[in-house]
This record gives structure tokens, C-alpha cells and sequence, in this order.
């Protein structure tokens, strides 16, 4: 909040979050920062790569940070503070702000990275139902990147194409001291 002092032209700033609210807010961004990275060193172990070695560190960190942010605000709903932490989804495309085959493809490659996180989990647990689901989703998304792709390679033809009807005829220069031939009638030229 900012308030006048004395008709002077001077501000001042006065804080409306307590001590005790600053630390809450970062109490809670080191357990979503802890979350996140326990997430990305198990995604990546799985993936064959990762970090094993540094598991128990990440559950550790993530454990501490989430019982410095329940005393730095007790009750808060941690449920779903993780599940923010751990949305992957991008900022929504709008299909009028990017075009169709843009947002097909931004469409696709979500579908691709869900699928495939729910393929591996669903292995890990060996629930095949599960696993099909994955898979269904994620060649849903395969088939919406391809469709992109064909319907990008579609509008660069056809803006080839529109350049070759109307090429832009560019005229070279003359010599240089030469006259400048008028690119009116024909007539004109002499």
C-alpha cells in the first residue's frame, strides 16, 4: 500500500504481509521446489537415467520442507499445493491466438507426455488396463502431431503456389550514371 505524507511528494511503503506470512510463502515454495525435484529424479530413474543415488536425499528434503511449511502455516492444504507443484500442463493455446495446426501440436504433445507418464506407472504397478489407457492416449497425441505437421506442410505449398502466380517482379539496376527508364508505357522509354 502506498500512502502520501504531508502533501509532500514523497511516498511510503507500507507492507500488509507479516513476517510470519513471507515465511509461509516461502516455506511453501521450498516444498513445491522439494516436491519437484523428488518428482523429476524418480521420472528420470524410471526413464533409465536419474539419480538413484540422491532418492533418499529428495525424500528427505521433501519431508523437512514439508513440515517447515505446515509450521510456518499450520492446516494449510498441502494436497493441493503438490498438485500444483506437479502440473506439468503448459499454459492453455488458444487455437485463435496460434492458428489450428499450432495448437493441434501443442495438443498432441501433452496428450504424448501424459500417455507415456501413465505407460510408466502403470507398468511399475503392472495394471494393463491402465497401461492401454496410456497408450491410447498417447498415440492420440502421435496422430494430432501428424495431423499439424500435414496441415503446416499444406499451408506452406499453398503460399508457395501464391508466390508463383504473383511473383514480385523486382527490377535490377542500371549502370551506374545510367537514366532510369520509366516503368510506365513503353512509349515513354526514349
Amino acid at each position: 500500500m502506498l500512502a502520501a505524507t504531508d502533501g509532500n511528494a514523497a511516498m511510503k511503503i507500507v507492507a500488509e504481509n507479516s513476517a510470519a506470512d513471507i515465511e509461509a510463502h516461502h516455506a511453501r515454495l521450498r516444498a513445491e521446489h522439494a516436491v519437484q525435484e523428488l518428482a523429476a529424479n524418480l521420472l528420470r530413474i524410471v526413464r533409465g537415467a536419474g539419480k538413484p543415488y540422491d532418492l533418499v536425499r529428495n525424500v528427505s528434503d521433501f519431508i523437512h520442507a514439508v513440515v517447515a511449511y505446515d509450521e510456518a502455516k499450520p492446516g494449510a492444504p498441502w494436497g493441493e499445493v503438490q498438485a500444483d507443484a506437479l502440473r506439468i500442463d503448459r499454459d492453455p493455446v488458444s487455437v485463435e491466438e496460434f492458428g489450428e495446426a499450432e495448437w493441434l501440436r501443442a495438443r498432441g504433445e501433452d496428450s504424448v507426455v501424459r500417455g507415456a507418464l501413465q505407460i510408466a506407472a502403470s507398468r511399475l504397478l503392472q495394471q494393463r488396463t491402465q497401461e492401454a489407457a496410456g497408450r491410447d492416449e498417447m498415440y492420440r497425441g502421435i496422430r494430432d502431431i501428424e495431423q499439424a505437421r500435414e496441415m503446416a506442410v499444406a499451408a506452406r505449398r499453398k503460399a508457395e503456389l501464391a508466390q508463383h502466380r504473383h511473383p514480385r517482379v523486382v527490377t535490377p539496376p542500371g549502370p551506374v550514371g545510367a537514366p532510369r527508364r520509366s516503368r510506365g508505357n513503353p512509349s515513354d522509354a526514349g
